[in-house]
C-alpha cells in the first residue's frame, strides 16, 4: 500500500508539473501577442486545458503568472553559449559579429518569436519597464556586440559610435525576429528569401561593419 501511494504521489506530481508547463507556454505566446491588459487568465486556462484554480495554485495571480513568462524568456535569452564562444576564440571581427547575431536570431526567431515580441512590447510600454524585464536578458549580449564593434572599428573608436551601433544590431535582431511573419503581407514586394534568418544575419552583420566604417571615418557623433 505505502509503495502504491508513493507511486501515486510521483503520477500526481508529474501531473501538476505538466499542468503548469502547458499553463506556461500558452501565456506566453498571450502575453507575448497581446501584451498584460489584453490577455485573460481564464483564456489561457481553456488553451491550456486546466482550470482557474492551476494558476492561483502554481503561480497565485495573472500578475505572477506574467513574472513567470517574463522569467522564462530571460532565461532562454541568457543561453549565450554560442555568442560567449565566438567572443572568447582567437577570429576576426566580422565572425565574432556574425556568431552574435546568429546566437541572438536561434534565441530571439522561430518558436521562440515570441519573445522578441515581449522584448517590443516592454520597450513601447513604460509602466512595464521595471526590474525584472525581459530586456536584462539581452545586456550580456550588447557588452558582446560592442566588444566585437570595438574590435572591428579599432580601440580608438569613440565609445559612443560603438556603443549605438551595439544597440542599433540589438535593435534590428528584435525587429526581425518580432516582425517577420507580419513585414511580407506590410510589404508584399520584399522578396521572401530576403527573410530567411541566415541571409539576414548576413545582411546585419555586413550592413552594420560598413555603417561603422563609415561613422568611425567621420570622427565623433555629433
Amino acid at each position: 500500500m505505502k509503495r502504491s501511494s508513493q507511486w501515486q504521489q510521483r503520477s500526481l506530481g508529474k501531473n501538476s508539473l505538466r499542468r503548469k508547463r502547458r499553463v506556461l507556454e500558452v501565456a506566453c505566446q498571450l502575453f507575448a501577442k497581446r501584451g498584460f491588459d489584453g490577455t485573460r487568465v481564464r483564456e489561457v486556462c481553456n488553451l491550456a486545458g486546466v482550470n482557474i484554480a492551476s494558476v492561483c495554485y502554481h503561480f497565485q495571480d495573472k500578475q505572477g503568472l506574467y513574472e513567470a513568462v517574463r522569467a522564462e524568456a530571460r532565461g532562454r535569452l541568457s543561453k549565450t553559449s554560442k555568442s560567449n564562444a565566438a567572443a572568447s576564440r582567437d577570429i576576426t571581427p566580422e565572425e565574432k559579429l556574425q556568431a552574435i547575431i546568429e546566437s541572438l536570431f536561434a534565441r530571439l526567431s522561430g518558436n521562440s518569436a515570441w519573445i522578441a515580441r515581449l522584448v517590443a512590447r516592454e520597450l513601447a510600454d513604460e509602466t512595464k519597464i521595471s526590474q525584472g524585464t525581459v530586456t536584462e536578458g539581452l545586456r550580456a549580449d550588447l557588452t558582446l556586440l560592442e566588444s566585437a564593434l570595438r574590435d572591428a572599428a579599432g580601440h580608438e573608436a569613440d565609445a559612443d559610435t560603438v556603443r549605438l551601433g551595439a544597440l542599433n544590431v540589438l535593435s534590428q535582431c528584435v525587429f526581425y525576429c518580432a516582425a517577420n511573419r507580419s513585414l511580407m503581407r506590410i510589404f508584399p514586394k520584399l522578396d521572401e528569401q530576403a527573410l530567411i534568418p541566415k541571409r539576414l544575419v548576413r545582411h546585419l552583420t555586413l550592413f552594420s561593419l560598413r555603417g561603422l566604417a563609415d561613422s568611425t571615418s567621420h570622427g565623433r557623433i555629433l
